[in-house]
């Protein structure tokens, strides 16, 4: 299987755990499989142990810095979209976005429009020559879809935490490098 393909895969596979609450046990059955794997133990042990704390509290801070910037957006934003890369520490960009479709009529151009795009925190720790993502054998990218799984579970912990703080705060939406499907956080 080719890796985009498995992207895919692990995308529906990620969006399936959420909806069904066992995100958790999907992101323990990719760490068994990558410390199974002596090529992708080391860095799977590394993105386990990492400071997922610093990552939550820096991808927060985030947002709320661009709720008190722009108060209007918790009424304007249908949708936060974070997109992240590999080519830049695994950092992103939140954009809030004025309109929003269902995950159901399977069109996710609504992240295209935006009023406000913020910087989100990068994480290093993710980084590495082994979790660059380019299209090759789905097999070798095991430790990155592990960590594709780590970070939306990292970020559906910090939508929670932000609800509690701003309980009108729209859906928070994810995606790899302007790949679609774009992942619901939470069901519509």
């Amino acid at each position: 299987m080719d890796a985009f393909t498995e992207l895919i895969n692990t995308t529906d596979s990620i969006q399936s755990a959420i909806f069904s609450d066992t995100l958790d046990e999907y992101l323990a059955k990719r760490l068994e499989k990558c410390l199974a794997n002596p090529k992708s133990r080391d860095g799977a042990i590394r993105i386990r142990d990492a400071n997922w704390d610093k990552f939550r509290e820096k991808t927060e801070a985030a947002v709320v810095d661009a709720l008190a910037k722009n108060p209007s957006l918790l009424e304007s934003t249908k949708a936060i979209y974070y997109e992240y890369d590999t080519d830049n520490g695994w950092g992103g960009d939140f954009f809030f976005c004025a309109s929003y479709n269902p995950i159901s009529q399977e069109d996710d151009d609504w992240a295209c429009d935006y009023e406000v795009s913020v910087e989100a925190p990068a994480a290093p720790e993710l980084a590495g020559p082994e979790l660059v993502f380019a299209n090759g054998d789905a097999e070798d990218y095991s430790l990155f879809f592990y960590a594709l799984v780590e970070v939306t579970r990292n970020l559906a912990l910090v939508e929670k935490s932000l609800k509690e703080k701003f309980p009108n705060l729209p859906r928070i939406c994810v995606a790899f490098h302007d790949q679609d499907p774009i992942t619901r956080l939470a069901k519509d």
